[in-house]
């Protein structure tokens, strides 16, 4: 679609401003961080900016998905605001007034992950999009983030290196329980699609909103762990289980992935030449 058909004012209020909205409390307070950091700072010859040891903790802290993300939607908050102070007006976003810095600075940590190709292949590509493309922008794509796993580890050889397969996120340890949706969420939702993101916006306006009986507790106060379930595909030593698990560490801490579950119900890992 050409930028005389792309409508750049219904695309910052109608896209860009909700979603950005919908950045949970962890994701807002990295930008703002980043966003005083970087303020000074400036792009190089090679057209990077120069990442010192504090912007490097707060981008570590962001999944891959979640660097394209808010890279993106910092950018396009100012680049597409209407108006003749698009450009360096500031308002209630007033962190979003160097959006572009933000998004090299994630583009830059993008580039170093070899979880890349998987973002660079779920998201559109181009400056000026097609509308209906536009419309999905910025969700995970294709469904899931099982499916952003399941390719990560299919493209990095697990199953041949390792023996095992990814099956799905298993989820555990709930605290205080699991977060019950009920009737409300469905009644106070815009899109009918309950992410973390619309949940916490949902409960913003109206309070808790969690079905368990006497819980007055936000969706953020209920906690649990996910890891990644997989299944063996072969006997394997235990010795490669330790070496998977060291290999993806970073990978699985990025994306809020604690520990590792196997199913052994075929296969089985073996301890220096025992079933364990």
């Amino acid at each position: 679609m050409s930028s005389k058909e792309f409508n750049y004012e219904r695309a910052w209020k109608e896209f860009v401003v909700p979603k950005i909205a919908k950045f949970t409390e962890t994701e807002r307070t990295i930008v703002t961080l980043l966003a005083v950091s970087l303020k000074d700072k400036h792009q190089e010859h090679n057209l990077n900016i120069k990442i010192d040891k504090p912007e490097a903790e707060l981008l570590e802290q962001l999944s891959t998905e979640q660097l394209f993300r808010i890279g993106k939607l910092c950018h396009d908050y100012t680049d597409l605001k209407p108006g003749k102070e698009k450009r360096d007006g500031l308002d209630k976003f007033e962190w979003i007034g160097i959006g572009w810095k933000i998004e090299n600075v994630c583009n830059q940590e993008i580039a170093t992950r070899e979880d890349r190709m998987e973002v660079s292949g779920l998201f559109p590509k181009g400056d000026r999009i097609s509308w209906d493309v536009y419309e999905q922008f910025m969700e995970w794509p294709k469904g899931s983030k099982e499916e952003f796993i399941m390719n990560f580890f299919k493209r990095t050889k697990v199953e041949e290196t390792y023996g095992l397969i990814f099956e799905a996120i298993q989820s555990y340890e709930f605290d205080p329980h699991l977060y019950m949706i009920t009737g409300k969420h469905l009644k106070y939702s815009d899109s009918g699609m309950l992410s973390e993101y619309e949940i916490e916006r949902m409960e913003r306006q109206h309070g808790p909103l969690c079905g368990m009986k006497g819980c007055n507790l936000l969706f953020s106060e209920h906690t649990h762990k996910e890891g990644p379930m997989m299944r063996l595909t072969r006997n394997i030593e235990e010795e490669k289980v330790v070496e998977f698990v060291k290999r993806y560490a970073k990978f699985l801490k990025r994306n809020k992935l604690v520990g590792v579950c196997f199913n052994e119900k075929q296969f089985k890992i073996l301890q220096k030449g025992k079933d364990v």
